[in-house]
């Protein structure tokens, strides 16, 4: 049943269709397998009612209700435990009234302590899911989708008030278990980073990991050990199988101790199950329990356990609790890992047991890692053989019993506490000392890199293991997939254009100018908390547009809503020349990419007024500023960029002030592409500037701000006098402009403007 589900869930987030459209199509397979079962059509019917199935169960929640809120105060139940997020914290609610429904909310931080199941009255407003504004970026407004949830908004005027007693659903129980079991291992007074690790391993609330501890466990690859997985199932399941049967082998009762691995069998399996459900029943921690029910079922009913049969169980029933699952890389990486340790095989020992396990799941989630642009660590075996041990043997566990203990002996979790974030904080330095450059860094094509590696690996196994035909198979895969990721390969199929790409980075700035093949990037937008653009946006961008690498990278100016992102591009993309003027290059915040340069041999030209290349057809020129010139701010000697054609021209004055642009007006032609200075601010687009110019087009690069939004009211004015059409990133998300013989094309990403005040 796990394919024809599968396939199912994945036509009915293709189609879109209505459920009773699958409804039919369940009945008809149904109809066929009872009525057909001695011919042909019986494994038809099979196949139809199994899609049915999987179709159904997401177009139930594709097509969920849309909630809409009126002014006033509208009731409100919440469905998950609030995230904390910032000063603020996200929250699934259920919106009562006469158009009832899902909806995500943010909330103010006095909500962040409620209980799913607490109602609550308040002021909110919802508004459609924003869609993917960018190329090669997954849309947050289908993923929720998949979780029947249709609107996202905000409290207004923070006014939300609790309504009745404290929920007390079973919901509400086990969320206020959790965070107990977590403040018996991290007591919220103590604000240490091992506490926070050990909440993470203890209970799955990673909430309070700071960013650098996660990049330190995702550089190293051992970023699976901070999600509630196999690894901690399994660790309950012993702990629980090996203290029950301990203590039933010393019952006077003969009846008891014949079933007393039996009873401690049964016992763990139960335990490791409410486990599973406790810390927040993830993708990893249900296929662990899945799996652990099945090899117990088997062993206790004398039956031979089969590994493959357990892994398919576990994915149906994951798929069947959620089917939106299939679609998030949790679920891939987890049941790819697994297929990978079985595929490779085990060693004899138990060292060599875990050697074999880590470079099989390693290899065989090497592509997923690529896809989902998450390095592969040059020294991930060796992480994984000291981290594996450490964190399985001594720092779980001692999370597992402070944790217990802290509920039921407070006195020997006193002890036990600070053994156990000692621990912690041992497991996080060694995670630091073992972080790595990526394996994949400076390939053009990492998801083909990452295939080839992967398939030359199992190929080298396989042999070893005298299955020739598998590994001849496995060769040629690697030998294909290798070839393909040479550089060459985006040369000879990258579309002919001739084009620049504004990204939508928020409050930043980050354009593509293409020329076939061949790409430039001209900034890389923010770095704020969480979200880096490099990450997010540039590198999905260029994955997208065939771009396996760069020709140049173009820093405007120093100012970090511009280079922030430009960390992540040098690490991960192959970049022929780095841009910059002299000046900026000596900022503090490019000291981090001064190393990585140094480190990747990449040459620095330091450019001025007078500068050009070619990029065929178009010339790129440097108009500002002059050399040696450094301004009293870094807005002042930002560089100013033209770029054109045979078939039109554009201009990116980076963050230009006005007094900048009125020296540089009575020099410049007209230019049908306006790039605007410093996102539309009021301190620039001179109205001098703009009569000179002469644009058709201007692009505003800006945020989505209430307060003070961007362009400025006198800008929007400046551009009406001069009859200007004004596109702006954060409505239309990113802009492409195209020059081609039959003139200037602007296609936006998106088809229809994103209004005002959406989330």
């Amino acid at each position: 049943m796990l394919l024809p589900l599968s396939a199912g869930i994945l036509v009915a987030d293709r189609l879109q269709a209505k459920p009773w459209v699958f409804v039919l199509v369940t009945l008809s397979g149904l109809a066929l397998w009872r009525l057909r079962r001695d011919t042909w059509l019986a494994p038809l019917g099979e196949l139809l009612l199994g899609m049915g199935l999987g179709a159904l169960a997401l177009a139930v929640r594709l097509h969920a209700p849309v909630p809409e809120a009126s002014a006033g105060p509208v009731p409100l139940t919440l469905l998950t435990p609030p995230l904390r997020r910032g000063p603020a914290c996200r929250v699934e609610v259920y919106v009562h009234g006469a158009d009832g429904g899902r909806a995500l909310v943010r909330t103010p931080e006095e909500a962040c302590s409620w209980l799913p199941g607490q109602r609550a009255l308040g002021r909110i407003r919802l508004n459609p899911l924003r869609p993917s504004t960018n190329p090669g970026q997954s849309s947050p407004a289908r993923r929720w989708a998949r979780r029947g949830i249709q609107r996202a908004g905000s409290v207004r005027q923070a006014l939300l008030f609790p309504v009745g007693p404290p929920a007390l659903g079973l919901a509400a129980r086990l969320e206020r278990a959790r965070r107990a079991l977590g403040d018996g291992v991290d007591p919220p007074a103590l604000e240490r980073r091992s506490g926070a690790l050990l909440r993470a391993l203890v209970s799955g609330d990673r909430g309070r990991l700071s960013n650098a501890t996660r990049r330190a466990f995702v550089r190293s690859g051992t970023a699976h050990l901070l999600a509630v997985s196999g690894l901690h199932v399994a660790w309950v399941f012993v702990l629980t199988h090996l203290g029950v049967g301990w203590i039933l082998r010393r019952a006077p009762s003969i009846a008891v101790l014949r079933r007393a691995k039996t009873l401690s069998l049964a016992v763990g399996v139960i335990t490791a199950g409410g486990y599973a459900v406790l810390s927040g029943l993830a993708v990893p921690a249900l296929r662990a329990a899945v799996m652990a029910f099945a090899g117990t079922l088997a062993l206790l009913g004398g039956r031979p356990g089969t590994a493959w049969n357990a892994l398919a169980l576990a994915a149906l029933v994951v798929l069947a609790w959620d089917p939106g699952s299939l679609f998030e890389p949790g679920f891939a990486l987890s049941f790819v890992a697994v297929a990978g340790i079985l595929v490779w095989g085990a060693g004899g020992g138990r060292l060599a047991s875990l050697v074999h396990g880590t470079l099989g799941a390693g290899l065989a989630t090497a592509p997923f890692l690529a896809a989902i642009d998450a390095p592969l660590p040059r020294l991930f075996l060796l992480a994984n053989l000291l981290a594996i041990p450490l964190f399985g043997a001594v720092v779980l566990p001692l999370g597992l019993v402070t944790g217990a203990a802290s509920a039921l002996f407070p006195a020997a979790a006193g002890v036990l506490g600070p053994l156990a974030r000692a621990a912690g904080e041992l497991g996080i330095r060694l995670v630091e000392a073992l972080e790595s450059p990526n394996l994949l860094e400076g390939s053009a094509h990492p998801i083909r890199s990452a295939i080839g590696l992967a398939a030359a690996g199992f190929a080298a196994r396989l042999a070893s293991r005298r299955s020739f035909r598998a590994a001849l198979g496995a060769g040629g895969i690697a030998a294909c997939t290798l070839l393909l990721a040479l550089p060459c390969g985006s040369r000879t199929r990258a579309e002919a254009d001739t084009s620049l790409l504004f990204l939508d980075v928020g409050h930043g700035d980050a354009s593509v100018l293409r020329s076939a093949a061949r790409a430039w990037l001209v900034d890389a937008g923010p770095r704020i908390g969480s979200f880096d653009a490099g990450r997010h946006v540039v590198r999905p961008a260029l994955r997208a547009e065939g771009l396996g690498e760069l020709e140049v990278m173009l820093l405007s100016h120093a100012d970090r809503d511009h280079v922030g992102g430009a960390r992540e591009i040098l690490e991960a993309v192959p970049v022929g020349e780095l841009w910059v003027t002299a000046a900026a290059w000596q900022a503090d915040v490019l000291e981090p990419l001064r190393r990585i340069a140094a480190r990747r041999g990449i040459p620095i030209r330091f450019v001025s007024a007078g500068d050009r290349a070619w990029l065929p057809p178009l010339e790129v020129s440097v108009l500002w500023p002059p050399q040696g010139f450094v301004g009293s701010d870094t807005n002042q000697s930002s560089l100013v960029l033209r770029v054109e054609g045979p078939h039109g021209c554009a201009l990116l004055p980076g963050d230009v002030p006005r007094t900048v642009e009125r020296g540089l007006a009575h020099e410049l032609r007209s230019c049908e592409v306006l790039k605007l200075a410093h996102h539309g601010s009021r301190s620039s687009t001179d109205s001098a500037w703009l009569r000179r110019l002469r644009p058709w087009v201007a692009i505003a690069s800006a945020g989505r701000r209430s307060r003070l939004p961007l362009p400025h009211a006198e800008v929007r004015e400046r551009l009406r006098a001069e009859s200007v059409t004004l596109y702006e990133t954060r409505r239309f998300g990113a802009l492409r402009v195209r020059f081609t013989g039959a003139g200037l094309v602007v296609e936006p990403h998106l088809s229809e403007p994103w209004r005002e005040g959406s989330p």
